[in-house]
């Protein structure tokens, strides 16, 4: 069985954690096999990090980048983890900081599961930029950090590809149920199809205060 992966971006904020994650499934070609945890840490961040970095302000750091497997229904073996430190600034631009960390851009990943568990959603950093508002109270869809979320969900609506050319396999995205996986249903997790970035913000309790 393919082997299912939880990757967690850590990111700090005026001493403020930001925890946005994702879930990879390992689909190897015939004659290849599974990723290591390693491995899969590598593609994941060579795909995803700077991405990630343009989503938040020199203010805040990208920690690190935890993987970790996701065992399958009745699998008692230990799962396999791996760290990548990063400890790099955000790298998008902006004049101020007068949005509060806990208001949150919210993007909804779709599947083709016509289940609740059959989807999922993110919720990013704050672009903390008052610009980053229309008038109107929502978010301004003219402005870079809008763009620059399109930039990484494109990104990571897009299969990781190992070998050349991806001849070895893929990571693929997927929607991960924690509770079909317990109650041993065959099918905990749902392959991602698209997404819809909402325009109207998302007041994010945890992230009002540093934990």
């Amino acid at each position: 069985m393919s082997k299912v992966w939880r990757c967690s971006y850590q990111s700090s904020c005026s001493g403020v954690l930001i925890v946005n994650t994702l879930h990879y499934v390992d689909r190897p070609n015939i004659g290849f096999s599974d990723r290591s945890a390693d491995q899969v840490r590598d593609a994941v961040h060579a795909q995803l990090t700077t991405k990630y970095r343009n989503l938040m302000q020199a203010v805040c750091t990208v920690d690190s980048l935890l993987v970790r497997e996701e065992l399958a229904p009745g699998d008692t073996a230990i799962p396999a983890e791996s760290l990548q430190t990063i400890g790099l600034a955000g790298t998008l631009a902006g004049s101020d900081q007068n949005l509060p960390l806990s208001l949150t851009p919210l993007v909804k990943i779709a599947t083709n599961a016509a289940v609740r568990s059959g989807h999922g959603r993110l919720f990013l950093p704050s672009p903390q930029s008052a610009g980053s508002l229309t008038a109107g109270g929502l978010w301004n869809t003219g402005v870079t950090f809008w763009t620059n979320i399109t930039t990484f969900m494109d990104a990571v609506n897009t299969n990781i590809g190992y070998g050349i050319g991806g001849a070895d396999g893929h990571l693929a995205t997927v929607v991960y149920s924690r509770t079909r996986r317990g109650r041993a249903d065959p099918n905990y997790y749902f392959d991602m199809t698209g997404y819809v970035k909402r325009t109207k913000p998302h007041w994010l309790r945890s992230r009002a205060s540093a934990p």
